[in-house]
């Protein structure tokens, strides 16, 4: 099972090459009775062109059970699902909006407790919900993602990529309670709730400082320094770019809403 593969194995990113290599091989296509060539499809897609059922799998499995598993099977999950987004694997950036969205919700938007750095080291617990989870058990996940699919997610919040609208898409994927207190909350329009946006991504970075300096008063220097290093992974993308998202960050310099800065920039 992926997430109980060893941290230094390589087979993690061999399963990822594969998976790249079939969606490279186009559709499969078959002779029809008529002597046509026709594509192989399913109901959510091609195969395997499409890698049909791929997202929807990995959405679900992430929602269901990364609360229950250890945090080291956490974080290999969220590294493996960030190198394929990385290579844009998933139909329309779907592991993006629909497990890395997800992931930054609920590590930065939500009121939750900090926790310490004993929570990365729980065991599976079949019974544990994403609520109980605190600040500190999720942040592995949040920095894997802007490590190793930062620059995609750059671009999906410049060009405001939204989680396909339906019912429950607000209360999931929506800015949460702490963006809105922050007074940046994203409106909902004819197209359904803003997902990735420049000023949701601002708010993750402003809510790391805050996480750093609170993790530093609680003792927790680990975290904080955690959290530090997770800003210079998403200033460090950032700054390679020369898209509106680098721009309004040196906007929000001179306002003086962002102050950390990498020692390499």
């Amino acid at each position: 099972m992926l997430v109980n593969i060893s941290e230094d194995s390589p087979a993690a990113d061999r399963l990822a090459l594969q998976i790249v290599q079939m969606r490279e091989q186009g559709p499969l296509v078959r002779d029809s009775p008529k002597g046509d060539v026709i594509e192989a499809t399913t109901s959510d897609g091609r195969l395997w062109a499409d890698l049909p059922f791929l997202v929807s799998d990995m959405a679900q499995y992430w929602v269901q059970d990364h609360a229950a598993m250890s945090s080291p099977q956490r974080l290999r999950f969220a590294k493996f699902l960030a190198k394929l987004a990385s290579a844009g694997v998933g139909g329309d950036d779907g592991l993006c909006t629909s497990i890395a969205l997800r992931a930054f919700r609920q590590a930065l938007e939500m009121p939750r407790p900090l926790g310490t750095l004993a929570d990365q080291d729980q065991v599976e617990d079949a019974s544990r919900s994403e609520a109980d989870l605190s600040v500190a058990a999720l942040l592995p996940s949040v920095n894997v993602w802007f490590s190793w699919a930062g620059l995609k997610l750059i671009q999906l919040c410049e060009a405001e990529k939204a989680h396909p609208p339906g019912p429950a898409t607000q209360g999931k994927y929506g800015p949460g309670p702490l963006v809105g207190s922050a007074g940046t909350a994203e409106s909902v329009d004819d197209r359904g709730p803003v997902g990735f946006s420049i000023r949701r991504w601002l708010f993750w970075l402003t809510r790391l400082e805050n996480l750093a300096g609170s993790f530093r008063e609680a003792g927790e220097d680990a975290l904080a320094a955690f959290a530090t290093g997770t800003m210079d992974n998403m200033l460090i993308t950032v700054e390679g770019t020369g898209g509106r998202l680098r721009r309004e960050l040196a906007a929000a310099y001179l306002r003086g809403e962002v102050q950390h800065r990498p020692i390499s920039i």
